[in-house]
């Protein structure tokens, strides 16, 4: 049995072939004037989800750009003030040779003398250097200034007011840096065990005194520390021995030890209790307050402030200076010009890490940009139109409407015999 065709189906089948090129004309004619292959999700879903993805990535790395242009301009002023900061100090030691001149006279040394205390303030003012705002030096406080003037009795001392923070910016995929370099480790010497608690303080050393320790189960026990006499069976002589004295006390469970940027001191409460704070008190003397653990907290962890050792940058120049206007020839020559050397290397080694840390942005980068390259690559292939291509489609599909047409316009002809 066969089915009858009538005048309404043909038409009905020749306007769906018309309307289905005009739709590919419409399509073709929108994706040539803009480019882009996928209009629409009906256009290729596999398609349109991979582009999408290779956009997120490519936002990602546009961030990594971004966060290496930042570290590089920021790491850019850190070495350009420190390199700052080492002129000073090199023209310092110069000073420090020519007054180990015994030819010098005395009122030469005070002219020195004047030039270094222009060198001293200058490298105040360098280590409180800024950029966009922020202090460089200052770690993770970079709106605070870092290094402030006051006073340890009639003593000047510099008190560096920032912290130790580093931050870390991510720069690729599983790939960060440390953007900065707080002025802790730059301008102050190391804190180790074996330093000496009377190089402690601008060198003026800890005082004696008793601290006293409670753990947060609440148990307390006092520390004395003697600095003054050896015989004395509580003396002490370095911060190793200040750690085993808080570490071996045998009743409050509480330990001791340098942080790791050898800046300060951490005590942390290892009882597990929360009855109440950690804390380290003064009971007499000021020998936790100068040992920059003085203080109580609920987190059970006391981070210390710097400690100034005393072979800081600060100190070393103002050394200088009152060996100056002293006429001290001998503690210029056998001590100031070694120490002034040791300075510098410090300053130096902070350069270099700066300059590492430099090459490690322009090797990341540059992974950075073949992968984004790669990523745009692929982008194109899924995203964008090969217009020549598409053209020659069009132009067939004009030539099938046309045809289509055509034969609509044959096909849909009525007549009578159409009825019979």
């Amino acid at each position: 049995m066969q089915l009858r065709v009538t005048p309404n189906t043909m038409k009905m089948e020749s306007l769906y072939r018309i309307n289905r090129q005009l739709e590919e004309i419409r399509d073709l004619t929108n994706q040539i004037s803009s480019g882009k292959a996928l209009m629409a999700p009906s256009d290729g879903p596999v398609d349109l989800a991979m582009a999408m993805r290779y956009r997120t990535r490519l936002d990602e790395y546009s961030a990594f750009e971004e966060n290496i242009q930042k570290s590089r301009e920021f790491l850019e002023e850190v070495d350009g003030q420190m390199a700052k900061a080492n002129d000073l100090v090199h023209r310092a030691r110069d000073l420090a040779v020519q007054a180990a001149n015994g030819t010098y006279e005395e009122h030469s040394r005070e002219a020195i003398a004047q030039e270094v205390i222009q060198i001293y303030e200058e490298l105040i003012r360098t280590a409180n250097a800024s950029v966009d705002g922020r202090y460089i030096f200052a770690g993770n406080k970079t709106s605070t200034v870092p290094f402030v003037t006051g006073y340890d009795g009639s003593d000047e001392v510099i008190v560096y007011k920032g912290d130790n923070g580093i931050r870390n910016l991510e720069i690729g995929e599983n790939a960060t840096i440390e953007e900065n370099i707080p002025g802790s480790e730059l301008f102050y010497n190391r804190l180790t065990r074996e330093t000496l608690l009377t190089d402690l303080r601008n060198g003026q050393g800890i005082q004696d005194g008793t601290m006293r320790l409670t753990d947060m189960n609440g148990t307390t026990v006092d520390i004395d520390i003697m600095t003054s006499n050896p015989l004395d069976p509580a003396y002490v002589e370095t911060v190793g021995d200040v750690l085993d004295l808080i570490n071996n006390n045998g009743t409050a469970d509480i330990f001791a030890e340098i942080n790791d940027k050898q800046t300060g001191i951490i005590v942390s409460d290892m009882s597990g209790g929360t009855a109440s704070p950690l804390r380290i008190e003064d009971m007499a003397g000021s020998s936790s307050e100068q040992l920059g653990i003085l203080r109580e907290t609920m987190s059970g962890r006391i981070e210390g402030k710097t400690v100034d050792n005393g072979d800081s940058i600060f100190v070393v120049v103002r050394r200088l200076k009152d060996a100056l206007l002293d006429d001290n020839q001998v503690e210029i020559y056998d001590s100031l010009i070694g120490d002034l050397t040791n300075v510098q290397k410090k300053l130096l080694l902070g350069r270099a890490k700066a300059g590492t840390r430099n090459r490690t942005l322009e090797t990341i980068n540059s992974s950075n940009q073949s992968i984004q390259l790669h990523l745009e690559e692929q982008l194109y292939n899924r995203e964008d139109l090969d217009v020549s291509e598409a053209i020659i489609e069009l132009q067939q599909h004009e030539t099938v409407y046309q045809m289509a047409l055509s034969s609509a316009a044959r096909s849909i002809q009525t007549t009578l015999l159409n009825y019979l």
